[in-house]
């Protein structure tokens, strides 16, 4: 299989940029002096879990159709990700955020994906979902 560096994949990794910054509850508060730093809530774990899109609206604000074989995500705890574009296969390496002082995001970089064509609804799905 061939790959080539792809930077549209990238856009579908920023998604998880933001699922990053997501907790499982409120943060504890902080106590008698102790700064806020100190107490930070651990990010929950997002690796080894296949992620799916559901839902994707494109970039006029259209909903996209997702259906049968929809887009995927997987990050392996070594600080590897891969998934399903809409036709196309993409991969990355993945540095892992932190809660430190100050606060580190996940990295993914650099991006390869395989170039394969479709039938066009799915690489408007593809487009949608790498824009």
């Amino acid at each position: 299989m061939k790959s080539a560096s792809c930077p549209l994949a990238g856009g579908a990794l920023a998604l998880l940029t933001l699922l990053s910054g997501c907790s499982g509850g409120p943060a504890p508060a902080a106590t008698g002096g102790t700064s806020a730093a100190l107490q930070a809530t651990p990010l929950p774990r997002i690796d080894s879990t296949e992620w799916r899109c559901v839902r994707l609206v494109d970039a006029g604000g259209r909903q996209v159709d997702v259906t049968d074989r929809p887009p995927t995500l997987r990050i392996e705890p070594e600080g590897r990700a891969s998934g399903f574009a809409g036709v196309n296969r993409y991969f990355a390496d993945v540095t892992f955020g932190s809660v430190t002082s100050p606060p580190e995001p996940l990295r993914f970089g650099p991006v390869g994906a395989t170039r394969m064509a479709g039938p066009p609804e799915r690489m408007a799905l593809e487009g949608a979902f790498t824009a």
